[in-house]
Protein backbone atom coordinates (compact mmCIF):
# COMPACT_ATOMS: atom_id res chain seq x y z
CA UNK A 1 0.00 0.00 0.00
CA UNK A 2 2.79 2.43 0.90
CA UNK A 3 4.54 1.62 -2.37
CA UNK A 4 1.36 2.40 -4.30
CA UNK A 5 0.93 5.75 -2.52
CA UNK A 6 4.58 6.69 -3.15
CA UNK A 7 4.31 5.70 -6.81
CA UNK A 8 1.16 7.81 -7.21
CA UNK A 9 2.92 10.79 -5.59
CA UNK A 10 5.84 10.41 -8.00
CA UNK A 11 3.49 10.24 -11.00
CA UNK A 12 1.65 13.36 -9.77
CA UNK A 13 4.93 15.24 -9.36
CA UNK A 14 6.20 14.28 -12.80
CA UNK A 15 2.92 15.15 -14.53
CA UNK A 16 2.78 18.52 -12.75
CA UNK A 17 6.30 19.35 -13.92
CA UNK A 18 5.52 18.25 -17.46
CA UNK A 19 2.47 20.51 -17.71
CA UNK A 20 4.40 23.54 -16.48
CA UNK A 21 4.32 25.79 -13.48
CA UNK A 22 1.83 28.30 -14.83
CA UNK A 23 4.52 30.92 -15.19
CA UNK A 24 5.05 33.48 -17.89
CA UNK A 25 7.61 33.44 -20.67
CA UNK A 26 9.15 36.34 -22.61
CA UNK A 27 9.61 35.79 -26.34
CA UNK A 28 11.81 38.54 -27.82
CA UNK A 29 11.97 39.27 -31.55
CA UNK A 30 15.13 41.23 -32.24
CA UNK A 31 18.49 41.36 -33.96
CA UNK A 32 22.05 40.67 -32.82
CA UNK A 33 23.12 44.09 -34.13
CA UNK A 34 20.55 45.89 -31.95
CA UNK A 35 22.05 47.07 -28.63
CA UNK A 36 18.56 47.47 -27.12
CA UNK A 37 17.72 43.86 -28.00
CA UNK A 38 20.92 42.63 -26.38
CA UNK A 39 20.25 44.72 -23.25
CA UNK A 40 16.71 43.38 -22.96
CA UNK A 41 17.89 39.80 -23.47
CA UNK A 42 20.48 40.25 -20.69
CA UNK A 43 17.84 41.79 -18.43
CA UNK A 44 15.48 38.83 -18.87
CA UNK A 45 18.33 36.34 -18.46
CA UNK A 46 19.20 37.87 -15.08
CA UNK A 47 15.73 38.85 -13.82
CA UNK A 48 13.82 35.80 -15.10
CA UNK A 49 16.38 32.99 -15.64
CA UNK A 50 15.20 30.34 -18.08
CA UNK A 51 11.99 32.26 -18.86
CA UNK A 52 12.96 34.04 -22.08
CA UNK A 53 14.07 33.41 -25.62
CA UNK A 54 15.76 35.83 -28.02
CA UNK A 55 14.63 35.09 -31.58
CA UNK A 56 17.32 36.66 -33.78
CA UNK A 57 15.56 37.86 -36.93
CA UNK A 58 18.83 38.93 -38.55
CA UNK A 59 20.29 35.41 -38.34
CA UNK A 60 17.22 33.21 -38.75
CA UNK A 61 14.90 33.67 -41.74
CA UNK A 62 12.07 31.72 -40.05
CA UNK A 63 12.31 34.10 -37.10
CA UNK A 64 12.13 37.10 -39.43
CA UNK A 65 9.08 35.69 -41.25
CA UNK A 66 7.35 34.90 -37.94
CA UNK A 67 8.05 38.41 -36.66
CA UNK A 68 6.53 39.89 -39.81
CA UNK A 69 3.48 37.64 -39.45
CA UNK A 70 2.89 38.70 -35.83
CA UNK A 71 3.30 42.38 -36.73
CA UNK A 72 0.93 41.95 -39.67
CA UNK A 73 -1.66 40.36 -37.41
CA UNK A 74 -1.40 43.20 -34.89
CA UNK A 75 -1.91 45.70 -37.71
CA UNK A 76 -5.16 43.95 -38.69
CA UNK A 77 -6.30 44.27 -35.06
CA UNK A 78 -6.08 48.06 -35.04
CA UNK A 79 -2.52 48.96 -34.06
CA UNK A 80 -1.31 51.55 -36.60
CA UNK A 81 1.30 50.08 -38.96
CA UNK A 82 3.71 52.94 -38.28
CA UNK A 83 3.75 51.98 -34.57
CA UNK A 84 4.81 48.41 -35.35
CA UNK A 85 8.02 46.79 -36.54
CA UNK A 86 10.40 48.20 -33.97
CA UNK A 87 12.77 45.90 -32.15
CA UNK A 88 12.93 44.48 -29.64
CA UNK A 89 9.33 43.30 -29.68
CA UNK A 90 8.44 41.04 -26.76
CA UNK A 91 5.42 38.80 -26.45
CA UNK A 92 4.59 37.90 -22.86
CA UNK A 93 2.96 34.50 -22.85
CA UNK A 94 1.44 32.38 -20.11
CA UNK A 95 1.27 28.60 -20.03
CA UNK A 96 2.17 28.55 -23.74
CA UNK A 97 -1.54 29.23 -24.39
CA UNK A 98 -2.18 32.92 -23.76
CA UNK A 99 -0.63 36.22 -24.78
CA UNK A 100 -0.65 38.63 -21.84
CA UNK A 101 0.85 41.61 -23.72
CA UNK A 102 3.09 42.74 -26.57
CA UNK A 103 5.80 45.26 -25.73
CA UNK A 104 7.88 47.16 -28.27
CA UNK A 105 11.09 48.57 -26.83
CA UNK A 106 13.71 47.65 -24.26
CA UNK A 107 11.93 48.12 -20.94
CA UNK A 108 14.22 46.95 -18.13
CA UNK A 109 11.93 47.72 -15.20
CA UNK A 110 11.11 44.50 -13.34
CA UNK A 111 7.99 46.05 -11.78
CA UNK A 112 6.63 46.77 -15.28
CA UNK A 113 7.10 43.13 -16.34
CA UNK A 114 5.79 41.77 -13.01
CA UNK A 115 2.64 43.84 -13.49
CA UNK A 116 2.10 42.24 -16.90
CA UNK A 117 2.86 38.70 -15.73
CA UNK A 118 0.43 38.99 -12.82
CA UNK A 119 -2.50 39.55 -15.19
CA UNK A 120 -5.19 37.02 -15.83
CA UNK A 121 -5.36 35.87 -19.46
CA UNK A 122 -7.91 37.84 -21.46
CA UNK A 123 -9.11 38.21 -25.01
CA UNK A 124 -8.18 41.91 -24.72
CA UNK A 125 -4.41 42.27 -25.17
CA UNK A 126 -2.41 45.43 -24.56
CA UNK A 127 0.22 46.37 -27.12
CA UNK A 128 2.73 48.84 -25.68
CA UNK A 129 4.63 51.08 -28.09
CA UNK A 130 7.21 53.76 -27.27
CA UNK A 131 6.09 57.35 -27.72
CA UNK A 132 8.77 59.91 -26.87
CA UNK A 133 9.74 59.11 -23.25
CA UNK A 134 6.54 57.19 -22.45
CA UNK A 135 4.70 54.06 -23.48
CA UNK A 136 1.43 54.22 -25.35
CA UNK A 137 -0.94 51.28 -24.97
CA UNK A 138 -3.35 49.95 -27.58
CA UNK A 139 -5.94 47.38 -26.60
CA UNK A 140 -6.65 44.76 -29.24
CA UNK A 141 -9.09 41.86 -29.30
CA UNK A 142 -7.48 38.48 -29.88
CA UNK A 143 -9.55 35.42 -29.03
CA UNK A 144 -8.03 32.64 -26.97
CA UNK A 145 -8.08 30.41 -30.06
CA UNK A 146 -6.18 33.07 -32.04
CA UNK A 147 -3.67 33.48 -29.19
CA UNK A 148 -3.02 29.75 -29.13
CA UNK A 149 -2.62 29.77 -32.92
CA UNK A 150 -0.11 32.64 -32.82
CA UNK A 151 1.92 30.95 -30.10
CA UNK A 152 2.00 27.56 -31.78
CA UNK A 153 2.70 28.91 -35.29
CA UNK A 154 5.05 31.85 -34.72
CA UNK A 155 6.82 31.43 -31.38
CA UNK A 156 9.25 28.65 -32.09
CA UNK A 157 11.88 27.56 -29.59
CA UNK A 158 14.92 25.43 -30.34
CA UNK A 159 14.23 21.82 -29.41
CA UNK A 160 16.50 21.85 -26.35
CA UNK A 161 14.80 24.92 -24.85
CA UNK A 162 11.26 23.63 -25.11
CA UNK A 163 11.64 20.56 -22.91
CA UNK A 164 9.90 20.92 -19.54
CA UNK A 165 12.59 18.67 -18.05
CA UNK A 166 15.59 20.93 -17.64
CA UNK A 167 18.55 19.72 -15.56
CA UNK A 168 17.20 21.68 -12.60
CA UNK A 169 13.97 19.67 -12.75
CA UNK A 170 15.17 16.31 -14.00
CA UNK A 171 17.75 15.69 -11.27
CA UNK A 172 15.28 16.14 -8.36
CA UNK A 173 12.72 13.97 -10.17
CA UNK A 174 15.33 11.22 -10.63
CA UNK A 175 16.38 11.48 -6.97
CA UNK A 176 12.75 11.16 -5.86
CA UNK A 177 12.34 8.17 -8.16
CA UNK A 178 15.43 6.49 -6.70
CA UNK A 179 14.14 7.22 -3.18
CA UNK A 180 10.77 5.67 -4.00
CA UNK A 181 12.50 2.60 -5.45
CA UNK A 182 14.68 2.19 -2.34
CA UNK A 183 11.69 2.50 0.01
CA UNK A 184 9.68 0.07 -2.12
CA UNK A 185 12.55 -2.44 -2.17
CA UNK A 186 12.95 -2.13 1.60
CA UNK A 187 9.23 -2.70 2.21
CA UNK A 188 9.01 -5.62 -0.19
CA UNK A 189 12.20 -7.13 1.22
CA UNK A 190 10.78 -7.06 4.79
CA UNK A 191 7.67 -8.99 3.77
CA UNK A 192 9.61 -11.96 2.37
Amino acid sequence: MVVTVLALLLIALVSTLAVGDGSSFFYIFGATTCPYCKALDQFFTQAYPGKSYFCKADLDNACLQNFRAVIGLLATKGVPQEELGGIPTTLVIKDWKYILAVVIGAITDKNFWNNITSRTPSEKIQVFVPEQSMLKAYEVSISFDEQQSIISRYLILPQSSSSPFSERVLIPVLLIGVGVAVVAYALIGRRK
